[in-house]
């Protein structure tokens, strides 16, 4: 079984190097980087790891419970009637690691990530992505209810170009993960009862063609991810490779240059132009500016194309997710405007995340939203 419907470009070979603390993972499609994702070596405290945590104290004016989970602070988790009392035991995941004097945030919704499924043991039924079209939600949909024996699954978009086979085994992977971890969930708190390895993270969202290669300049770090492979599906492990020793696997013709520029605040365009990214803890703002010939209005109009285009392949570049915000160079007619919003549109189609063009604000600027890492349903 295989499906069409989303635009979505498989990698065919993700380079990965360890660098100090963090893992980096350059995907390639024709050769030329697509995706670059960093996850940190640690693995204490990481993002979809799963606990039995001890609740220590409710802060209703907060909407908050603090959760001890053995980390070197309570984590947050939001207060709603289910949350057990102060001293009781609490099964919970991390969604979001701790940031600077910001404590991990928990959820109590346990789920576990595959590259096309997502499992909710503790909740029944099918939801498959809304990204797909009507019909090839239903023949997912009516696959996937064969296999599932307990608990929901969330059929991601990325499943539209799995085949039969694939989905099954990833099914049963995941399937056996949570038997695993449902063993130790009597644990006494605070106890890790599921480490979310970040290497998991990165097989997961970037082996998403079943030819897809990943190459580690690390032999410690593939033989990690040949270890956690297995429960994302039977056909990952075989398709993890350690280059040469001495290899640099970032050599490769353009690459190096390519990533170069990722910190820069300015990003040229081939009109003359360019984008101006500011990240804030808030939103990213990227403001576009013409070159020369601006005064022409269609110079204007296939700057701020160019611009559409490249502002969609910066934000997989950059992992940039959450709230954007494009300042594009004004334009009075509203036929240029659709225009514009439209090639943006196309360009964030085959984005592997979910991006959501909410259009032209009433001050004239675009904003979108990018979901973050393994932002559920999809």
């Amino acid at each position: 079984m295989t499906a069409s419907g989303t635009t979505e470009e498989a990698p065919e070979d993700v380079l990965v190097t360890t660098e100090g603390a963090h893992y980096r993972a350059v995907a390639l499609a024709a050769g030329r980087p697509t995706d670059v994702l960093t996850a940190p070596v640690e693995t204490r405290g990481a993002v979809g790891s799963i606990y039995v945590g001890r609740v220590v104290r409710h802060m209703p004016g907060l909407k908050a419970a603090f959760v001890e989970i053995g980390l070197d602070r309570p984590a947050f988790l939001n207060l709603d009637k289910t949350t057990p009392p102060a001293g009781k035991p609490a099964l919970v995941q991390i969604v979001e690691p701790a940031e600077g004097d910001k404590a991990p945030r928990l959820s109590r919704r346990i789920a576990l990530m595959g590259r096309y499924l997502i499992l909710l043991p503790y909740e029944r039924g099918v939801v498959v992505s809304r990204r797909l079209d009507q019909k090839i939600q239903a023949n997912l949909g009516g696959y996937i209810r064969k296999l599932v024996h307990e608990g929901a699954v969330i059929v991601r978009a990325a499943a539209a170009r799995a085949d039969g086979d694939t989905l099954a085994g990833e099914c049963v992977a995941l399937q056996a993960l949570w038997t695993e971890v449902a063993a130790r969930t009597e644990a006494t708190p605070p106890a890790c009862v599921h480490v979310e390895h970040p290497l998991r993270r990165l097989l997961r969202e970037l082996g998403r063609g079943p030819k897809t290669c990943f190459i580690f300049d690390d032999a410690e770090a593939a033989r990690i991810a040949r270890e956690v492979a297995p429960t994302l599906g039977p056909d990952l492990a075989a398709r993890i490779e350690t280059a040469p020793a001495g290899t640099g696997v970032l050599d490769r013709d353009g690459i190096a240059e390519a990533l170069a520029g990722l910190d820069a605040r300015e990003v040229p365009l081939a009109t003359g132009g360019r984008l101006t990214i500011e990240r804030t803890a808030a939103l990213t703002a990227i403001d576009v500016d013409t070159g020369p010939g601006s005064a022409d209005p269609r110079a204007v109009v296939e700057t701020n194309l160019e611009a559409a285009r490249e502002t969609a392949r910066q934000l997989r570049l950059r992992d940039i997710g959450g709230l954007v915000v494009i300042d594009f160079i004004r334009m009075p007619g509203r036929t240029d405007r659709n225009r514009v919003l439209a090639t943006l549109q196309r360009a964030v189609d085959s984005d592997p995340r979910r991006v959501q063009v909410l259009g032209w604000t009433a001050a004239g600027l675009v904003e979108l939203i990018r979901s973050r890492a393994d932002a559920g349903a999809e």
